[in-house]
């Protein structure tokens, strides 16, 4: 999400898709600024609230990790992916070969970033609840142990500090 951030969050409240029992959880892209959530209604704010916004912090041309992930970006195969995914969310192979990732706002300031973000997200939530039922405490263990996150992803090495942000020694 981006800029159309505040309808397309209070539509998804007003279609149940956003909301606060169970909790929903949405990446949001640094193009969110949180002045735009004034304009939810009160039970949207609400319910948005604990969500993640996903900032830039490493795409730039200077970074040895974005250089080689854009390099290798017309090599990916997206039959290596639509195995893993549903029928409704098969991608074609013109996503590699005719999207310009280094040179789209999209690539440079979201997929990378937010494919980190998912995937530490994924490894937290392993972490808190490998298997089974998932803790009442689930969100407080998800951020007390986001520390000990430690892995190399798409715009380097990723790691948090004692408050769950990217160490800004890991974004290069």
């Amino acid at each position: 999400l981006g800029q159309d951030n505040p309808s397309v969050l209070q539509e998804a409240y007003n279609r149940g898709f956003l909301r606060s029992v169970p909790q929903s959880l949405w990446a949001l892209s640094d193009g969110a600024w949180p002045n735009m959530l004034d304009l939810l209604s009160e039970p949207a704010r609400h319910a948005v609230s604990g969500s993640i916004r996903v900032t830039a912090a490493g795409a730039v041309e200077s970074s040895a990790a974005w250089r080689r992930f854009v390099q290798e970006w017309p090599s990916l195969n997206a039959s290596e992916f639509n195995s893993h995914l549903p029928e409704y969310w098969q991608i074609d192979n013109s996503l590699f070969t005719d999207f310009d990732v280094s040179g789209s706002s999209i690539g440079r300031e979201i997929t990378a970033f937010t494919f980190d973000a998912v995937a530490a997200a994924a490894l937290l939530a392993c972490a808190v609840a490998p298997q089974g039922t998932v803790p009442s405490t689930f969100g407080k263990q998800f951020v007390e142990m986001a520390s000990e996150i430690d892995f190399n992803g798409l715009t380097g090495p990723i790691r948090f500090d004692e408050f769950g942000d990217r160490n800004a020694s890991s974004a290069t």
